[in-house]
């Protein structure tokens, strides 16, 4: 458990060293925030939109960087276990910090329906968010792969009608359906449905990143 804690403070000291790309990453949602600040659906959406990127990406960069990192720990005596769940514990607790401050946003400015479902939907997303980039960064073998991937998924789920059938196949469509819960309320939309379609995902996301972590642990065979 200690070294788990220790790993998850390394984690956070490590993306926030790149000073930059978290700065755009923290802007961004903000900025489509403001763009759509009239309207209390569209403006907490958009915010909704901006976390499930932004976290997803900072997730992605962690797992790619713990690639290369984590194998010289595991030879120091380091457990996997320990290892990934502190770098998932860092990550879960910087994604609620950052949806904490975008909370306090909404709560300052928009007339919404209820705060407290509003801050489930954005906790769900943020947790969301860190299963799916930490999902891409196992399953990819560079940042620009894993960035388009994200964006393809992003681009899909702020265009695509959720009331489609297919649009249940998206990693964020929860987010989508306790956003509407959220704002509309329960007739527009299910808690019950959102957070079992978050759980899958999640669930998904966990059985696919230790697929893609084994693939990339494979010492290839001589030929």
């Amino acid at each position: 458990m200690t070294l788990a804690v220790i790993h998850a403070g390394l984690t956070v000291r490590s993306l926030l060293r790149r000073r930059v790309p978290v700065a755009v990453l923290v802007l961004l949602p903000i900025a489509l925030y403001l763009a759509s600040h009239d309207t209390v659906g569209r403006s907490v959406r958009a915010l909704v939109f901006g976390i499930s990127w932004a976290v997803s990406t900072v997730a992605l960069f962690a797992t790619l960087a713990a690639r290369e990192l984590e194998p010289g720990l595991w030879l120091a005596g380091h457990r996997r276990r320990s290892l990934s769940a502190g770098r998932t514990a860092g990550l879960l607790a910087l994604a609620l910090v950052l949806s904490a401050g975008f909370w306090a946003v909404v709560a300052l400015d928009q007339p919404v329906r209820s705060l407290a479902a509003v801050a489930l939907d954005f906790a769900v997303t943020a947790a969301v968010a860190v299963a799916f980039g930490t999902a891409v960064g196992a399953l990819v073998s560079a940042e620009l792969e894993g960035a388009l991937v994200l964006f393809l998924f992003a681009g899909l789920q702020a265009v695509a009608n959720p009331f489609d059938a297919w649009t249940r196949a998206l990693p964020f469509w929860s987010s989508r359906e306790l956003g509407t819960w959220a704002i509309d309320g329960p007739a527009q939309g299910s808690l019950a449905a959102g957070a079992l379609h978050a759980a899958a995902v999640v669930a998904l996301c966990v059985a696919a990143a230790a697929v893609g972590t084994w693939r990339h642990r494979r010492v290839p065979s001589a030929p």
